[in-house]
This record gives C-alpha cells, sequence and structure tokens, in this order.
C-alpha cells in the first residue's frame, strides 16, 4: 500500500517568552542645562544594543531613552534634555539554540518623571518584552492511496502554506525646509515623528510601502521677540523592500515596528538653519502565504483487510475573513484649573493598546485604550507651554 502525501508549510511557535524590566531611577540635570522649574512632558524609546542568543536562553541589553521637555526655574525658558538608562535582561526560552532567530517586540508602560528639586529628577518605567522564536515546518498531509479494494473517506480543504519568511528594515528619509515665514532654527528643542496610513502590498519580488510621517518640532528661533516656533509636516512616502519569492496574488500578513527616529537640522543654500532632514528606520516582519486546495484523507476502510490507520493532530491555517476596518473613538478630557486655559492646541499624539478581542456574532469585539498627549499654549506668556495626558476607553463593534 503506497501513501501519497503532499507537502504544506507552516510557521510553527518554538519557544516564546515574556519578561518585565522596571525602572526607578534619580537622574541628575547635567550641569549646561538649566534649573528645573516645571515639567511638560516626556516620551521614551527602546534602543537595542545586543540581542544573543544560547541554549535554551536569550540575552539582551540596550537603553531606555527618555526626553523630558521642562520649562527653567530661573529664566522661565522652555529646554529639553534626554536621559539614557541601561539594561540587561535574560530571557528564558526552552528549547532553542544559537543559530535560532528571534523576534524581539516591547512596550513601554507607565513612563513617568518626577521633581525631586530643581537638580534631580525620578524617573519610573515599566518595560515588557516579548520573544518568539519560530521554525519552519513542512506537514505531510496524506491525500491518495494507492490501492485496490480500499474505500476512503476525503475531504477537501482550503489551507494557508508559507512561502515567505522573511525580515528586513526600511529606513524613510527626507527633508522638510521651513515655511519662508519661521525665522531660522537656534535649537531643535522637541519632535515626534509618527508613521500613519501605513499600506504595505507583496509584488513580484518586491513589497512596496506606502504612507507618511506625520512630523511635529518645537524649536527655539532666532526671533527675539516670538523665540518659540512650532511647526508640523505630513510627509508622504512610497518605497519598497526586495523581498526574493514574493508574488503579488499571495496574501500577506506583515508587521512592522519603529528600530530608529531622528530629525537633524542642516543648512540651506543660503547657509541658514532651516532645513530638517528626517531619518525614520522600520523593521518588517513579512509572512506570505498562498492559499491551496487539498483532498485530505481522513479515513479507510477495506472489507478485504484490516485497515488502522496511524496519524497525529497537526494545527492547521485556513483563511476565514480578510477585512481591514477603522473605528471612531472620541471623548472629552477635562483639564484641572492648575494646567491653565487653553489658548490654542500645538500638538496631540496618541498611542493605542488593545487590551482583549473576541469573536461576536458578524464580527469582532476589540476593547483597548487610546493613551493622549496633548501639548497646548495658554494666555501666560510667562509660561505658554503645558500638557495633559488623558485616556480613553473603548468598546467598538466592527
Amino acid at each position: 500500500m503506497e501513501l501519497r502525501k503532499e507537502s504544506v508549510q507552516m510557521l510553527q511557535i518554538k519557544s516564546r517568552a515574556a519578561s518585565q524590566v522596571t525602572f526607578d531611577t534619580d537622574y541628575n540635570v547635567p550641569d549646561a542645562k538649566p534649573d528645573v522649574g516645571r515639567l511638560i512632558q516626556s516620551k521614551g524609546d527602546i534602543s537595542m544594543d545586543e540581542v544573543r542568543l544560547s541554549e535554551g536562553k536569550a540575552f539582551i541589553s540596550g537603553n531606555l531613552n527618555v526626553d523630558i521637555l521642562y520649562v527653567g526655574e530661573e529664566n522661565q525658558k522652555v529646554s529639553s534634555l534626554g536621559a539614557k538608562l541601561s539594561f540587561d535582561e535574560t530571557l528564558n526560552l526552552e528549547g532553542i539554540a544559537s543559530g535560532d532567530k528571534m523576534c524581539l517586540k516591547w512596550e513601554i508602560e507607565d513612563l513617568s518623571v518626577h521633581m525631586i528639586h530643581s537638580r534631580k529628577l525620578n524617573i519610573k518605567a515599566i518595560v515588557t518584552f516579548y520573544a518568539v522564536v519560530d521554525e519552519m515546518a513542512g506537514i505531510q498531509l496524506p491525500v491518495e492511496i494507492s490501492e485496490e479494494g480500499i474505500s476512503v473517506k476525503r475531504k477537501k480543504v482550503r489551507l494557508m502554506s508559507l512561502m515567505v519568511h522573511k525580515k528586513d528594515t526600511m529606513r524613510i528619509k527626507d527633508e522638510v525646509t521651513l515655511v519662508s515665514n519661521k525665522p531660522n532654527i537656534e535649537q531643535l528643542l522637541w519632535y515626534t515623528i509618527d508613521v500613519r496610513g501605513m499600506d504595505l502590498r507583496p509584488e513580484d519580488n518586491v513589497v512596496k510601502a506606502r504612507g507618511e510621517l506625520s512630523v511635529f518640532v518645537l524649536y527655539s528661533g532666532e526671533d527675539e521677540e516670538n523665540p518659540l516656533q512650532w511647526a508640523e509636516y505630513v510627509l508622504p512616502f512610497n518605497t519598497e523592500v526586495e523581498c526574493t519569492g514574493c508574488m503579488g496574488e499571495m496574501i500577506p500578513n506583515i508587521g512592522f515596528s519603529v528600530m530608529h527616529q531622528s530629525i537633524e537640522v542642516k543648512p540651506d543654500s543660503d547657509g541658514e538653519e532651516r532645513v530638517m532632514s528626517v531619518d525614520t528606520v522600520l523593521e518588517l516582519d513579512m509572512k506570505l502565504y498562498r492559499e491551496e486546495e487539498h483532498d485530505l484523507i481522513l479515513d479507510v476502510y477495506s472489507p478485504l483487510k484490516e485497515c488502522i490507520p496511524q496519524g497525529k493532530e497537526m494545527c492547521l491555517e485556513s483563511l476565514l475573513v480578510r477585512n481591514d476596518s477603522k473605528c471612531r473613538v472620541s471623548d472629552r478630557i477635562e483639564l484641572k484649573e492648575s494646567q491653565g486655559k487653553i489658548l490654542q492646541i500645538c500638538h496631540s499624539q496618541g498611542r493605542v493598546k488593545v487590551e482583549k478581542t473576541k469573536i461576536v456574532e458578524n464580527g469582532i469585539q476589540a476593547d483597548g485604550i487610546v493613551f493622549m498627549k496633548i501639548l497646548y499654549i495658554t494666555g501666560n506668556d510667562e509660561m505658554p507651554f503645558y500638557s495633559v495626558d488623558g485616556m480613553i476607553p473603548f468598546f467598538p463593534y466592527n
């Protein structure tokens, strides 16, 4: 009796782990920076120095980079500073070897900065690291028996076969020049870069990316009457990365994460500091599937001989729904009296955290929170800049 089989490529989780790193550090303000009078806003990101795998363990080291925007105590000028908090962590990953590839992600939670006094700050944060080690596996499916007198029970199944799995980096660089009514840049105090509207589509041997960078900058200018300036820009991008074996009809499952962001001030053709070079590096985790149909054998029977099928349970993937949807979340955030009245909103930024999802009738319900940061100015010329943090829960139904 000869059993013919067909192979389906699947990605199986070999090992996974999660670990939390807690930061609670007192940070001394550098001598070159003015005394801290009032904190305005803070932000943080992770930079990795080393990721090393050995038998059953992964060693990671890097830095939590914290940027702080504040008002000086004596001169009431807006200044900024950066703190670098190092970490070393070991994650236990059973069954892995030094040659395996690991997907590492992280999430910064509860980042807070408090004043101890004008020359010392306390920085607290919790960073959760998620590590997953995958491996490719070829699953053999029984599809045909070449022997007479045997009855076969079959079932047609449509399965997802993994054709391409790779990681790559994508660099997005662009330049923006200040409009003519803005003064030259004396010092760049604060910036944020958000990737919005990302659309990743496979084509022959490439993955094309289209979206936009939303850039906000706050800087001190050369205009003595209005020393603080801010501006927002939207920089569209359309680029691609090589992906050998990729085809346009494949079904993509591509995730991206920001690995690096920076803005550098450069002189224009007249030698004036009016050009900002924006640099963003994204890491792409690309999985591309092909939908295949297989005539799977479920059972066999023969009145002439005893047939005892031997097999094992395997988890196979199939595509149920392929859909992109959006939902609008809105709410009101009240300010405390000590935060002043809003004269103008300079910039707002939101971070979505989905806490749980569940399948409901005709859709998927996602519950979570939108964390908001709003930078605004008040009518007080002596201390104009304030910031407010808010949380908006959502329970949409898609």
